[in-house]
Parts: structure tokens; C-alpha cells; sequence
């Protein structure tokens, strides 16, 4: 069936009506509604999907007792329908699920009737739950009513749901580990030529979940290229070829960035991991035989880490993945560091004289990186102060809206 070959938003009439005309069958992965089921209804087909193998929602078609599609009846439009359906998932289900919804799709026969396909992936997340229901852990099946429908879940099913759920989380450690790994692989071999053992700043976005929006490894080179944005006179992180080396389900870009040493692997699992040298050496009067310092300017930690999520959001946008995100900030190298403010010649803030490296982690969903620069801001914030720039969360907005207009400039892009 076409459906299943097709982009939500790319599904018409014709794929339905195809449908109708091949005498489709309700099965695991597909489902018709003459009505509109309400929410809570909704609420349990679309985690009963989410928990088994994913797949579609029709509204608008009638089934016999069979559960063949019988006629194309459609329904009346439901304003907002795909923005409902993603805020009731967050608020109703744990975790929460991002369906897909195609727009509203007229019915040629009927003015007034129109179709919906909901679509939802097979979730990485089990055991999803609905909140609101003490009994509320749905999956499908055909057990008893030789009728594919949404019913609770056993103690066996819940607990292949949680190992489900265990393994996952193992594989998304795995990618990280191994992202790691090459990395280091790639200083023995290649940080020699540049300035030591110099402050890292490594970002990382990976779904919190891996592996249920994977996309082929020939899109890789296509999607980065596309998702690169103008900065400093060029496309940056550049993905041309020169840069380029393929891995097995990655590409890795060297001295992609804005520094004197980048690194950036990017894998068919919506993993981007980007590592860049922060530091900068400024010149001391009266220091020989070291007549360098290093520091961090704040302009460029900033413009990194723009870079870096503006990259990001391109990128999901193109590969297709909507869903929850782990984001990964690391600092390394940093005891005896200081951070640099943009007209000041002297050194603000001495860095961390303890810690080496520091490390955070949080969640967000892609549709976050639509503002952008409110996580770099946060993000930028908690380096600080874990950097020992204690006084950052007292500094007025003006000012910090100050450092981020830096960045910017540092980018060469318009304030």
C-alpha cells in the first residue's frame, strides 16, 4: 500500500481511495475511524502503537465487522488537530509521544468532509503510559476479537517493554562511546599539529531514544552540506569534500568549525557530535620565556555554540527526526584558564582551579531549536559558572544579550 512509502504530508486522496479499492485490512499497523474517536480514545490507540510496532491512523474511513475498508465517508474538519494531538501526547502520555499529522485532506465527493492519516512510530521509549488512568499501558493486538485494537498490557508485555526500553538506552551509550573513541583516535593523530592540549568544548545531540527515525547513509553528506549556515564569509561546520572522511554509519569532518582545531561526526542515527578548540593565545608583556597566555574569549565559546545549534536545527528539519533529545556539553582542559571579555585586556575571570573538565546533559525536543538562542544563552550560563564565573546569573539581561551580539559578530552575521 502507498501510505506506507510516503511522507504524512505527502498522502492524498488517491493513496486512500487505493486503499478502499484493494480491499485494505485493518492489521497491526494500520487502523480506519468513520468518527472522530475523542481524546481519550486517541490517546490509547496512538500509545497502544507507539508500544507495539507503530503505524497509521485513518479518520474518515468506514470498516465492516471485518475491518476492510468500506467506504470514504471523511469527517469534519478539526481545526488544529496536529498541534492538539502533540500537546495532549505531552501532557497525557509518559513518556511523551510526537505523532505525525498530515494536513486536513478533502474529499473530492463531499465539500465539507475531509481525511486524516495519523502516524506513529514505533517508540524506543516503552512502556509509554497515559497519566490519567491507573490501568494505562495499551498495545495492540489480535488475540481475542481477531480484530487488531487497543487493549491493556500483560505482565509479560510490560516487562519485554522495559528490556525493550533497557536495550536502547545501552545503544544510545554505545554511540556516544564510540563517537569517544574515534575522537580520540583522531587527536593522537592529528592534535599534534595544532596548539597542545588546548580547552575542548564538545557538544553532542542524539535522540534519547536512537533508532526509530534512521535514515539511509547516502543522505548524510547531502543533509550536512544542506544544514550548514552562512558564517564568516563561507557555509560552516563546511562539509565539502576536502574535509570529508565516511565511517561505518557516520561521516566525520575535520577542521569543519570557526577554530584552529574541529572535529564534527555526524551518523544515520541523528547523532551530531561536534568537538572544537575554545582557546586562543593572547600576548603577555614581560612573560619571557612564555610571553603567550591562554584564554577563552567569551565571542567565540558563544559563537561555537550558536553554530553548533543553528547546525542542529537544520538538520533535524531534513532528516525528518521530531523527537526527544539528549544534549551533552563537556568542557576539557580548562583548570588555569581564563575567560576573555571582548575590550577588556585584562583576564575578568580565572577559571575552575580544581576541576579539569566539566560536564552537563539535558533534554529537549527538536522543536526547542526553533529558539535557538535561548539554549545557547542557558548553555553558555551553566559553562560559565561552571567555569568559575560565579557571578553570571547576576548580570543583567542588556549584558548578556551583549556577549551574545558577540558571537554573532564573531560569525560575521547581523546583530
Amino acid at each position: 500500500m502507498s501510505i506506507f512509502n510516503k511522507q504524512i504530508h505527502q498522502i492524498d486522496y488517491q493513496d486512500l481511495l487505493q486503499l478502499l479499492q484493494e480491499g485494505a485490512e485493518e492489521n497491526i499497523r494500520l487502523e480506519f475511524k468513520r468518527d472522530y474517536p475523542g481524546k481519550h480514545n486517541l490517546l490509547k490507540k496512538i500509545s497502544s502503537f507507539a508500544n507495539t510496532y507503530g503505524g497509521f491512523l485513518i479518520l474518515g474511513i468506514e470498516e465492516d465487522k471485518r475491518g476492510r475498508a468500506k467506504s470514504l465517508t471523511g469527517i469534519d474538519p478539526i481545526r488544529r488537530l496536529d498541534q492538539t494531538l502533540v500537546e495532549w501526547c505531552f501532557e497525557e502520555i509518559y513518556p511523551p509521544i510526537v505523532p505525525f499529522v498530515s494536513p486536513p485532506i478533502p474529499h473530492p465527493e463531499k465539500p465539507g468532509k475531509v481525511f486524516y492519516v495519523v502516524y506513529i512510530e514505533e517508540s524506543y521509549e516503552t512502556p509509554h503510559l497515559l497519566n490519567k488512568s491507573r490501568n494505562g499501558l495499551y498495545v495492540r493486538t489480535d488475540e481475542y476479537s481477531q480484530r487488531f485494537l487497543s487493549r491493556l498490557a500483560n505482565f509479560d508485555e510490560l516487562e519485554y517493554l522495559i528490556e525493550k526500553r533497557k536495550r536502547n538506552e545501552e545503544f544510545r551509550k554505545n554511540l556516544i562511546h564510540r563517537a569517544n573513541k574515534r575522537l580520540k583516535t583522531h587527536q593522537e593523530m592529528r592534535f599534534s599539529e595544532h596548539h597542545g592540549t588546548d580547552s575542548l568544548l564538545n557538544l553532542c545531540l542524539l535522540p534519547l531514544f536512537p533508532g526509530s527515525r534512521i535514515f539511509p547513509a547516502h543522505c548524510l553528506i547531502p543533509f550536512a552540506q544542506k544544514s550548514s549556515i552562512p558564517a564568516r564569509g563561507t557555509l560552516l561546520p563546511d562539509f565539502s569534500d576536502d574535509h570529508i572522511h565516511s565511517q561505518r554509519e557516520s561521516i566525520i569532518a575535520e577542521n569543519p568549525g570557526i577554530s584552529y582545531y574541529s572535529y564534527f561526526e555526524i551518523n544515520i542515527y541523528n547523532m551530531l557530535f561536534y568537538v572544537s578548540d575554545v582557546t586562543r593565545e593572547y600576548p603577555l608583556e614581560n612573560s619571557l620565556p612564555n610571553p603567550f597566555c591562554h584564554v577563552i574569549p567569551i565571542k567565540v565559546l558563544l559563537a561555537e555554540i550558536i553554530l553548533f545549534l543553528e547546525f542542529a536545527r537544520n538538520f533535524y528539519r531534513l532528516s525528518g527526526f521530531d523527537g526527544i533529545l539528549q544534549f551533552l556539553v563537556t568542557m576539557e582542559n580548562i583548570r588555569g584558564r581564563s575567560l576573555r571579555f571582548e575590550g577588556q585586556e585584562d583576564n575578568l575571570k580565572i577559571i575552575s582551579y580544581l576541576d579539569n573538565e566539566m560536564k552537563r546533559e539535558k533534554k529537549l525536543s527538536v522543536s526547542d531549536l526553533k529558539d535557538h538562542k535561548e539554549i545557547a544563552l542557558e548553555t553558555f550560563k551553566e559553562i560559565c559558572f561552571s567555569l568559575g564565573f560565579k557571578n553570571i546569573y547576576s548580570l543583567e539581561d542588556n549584558k548578556i544579550q551583549e556577549f551574545y551580539r558577540e558571537g554573532l559578530k564573531y560569525l560575521n552575521r547581523e546583530v
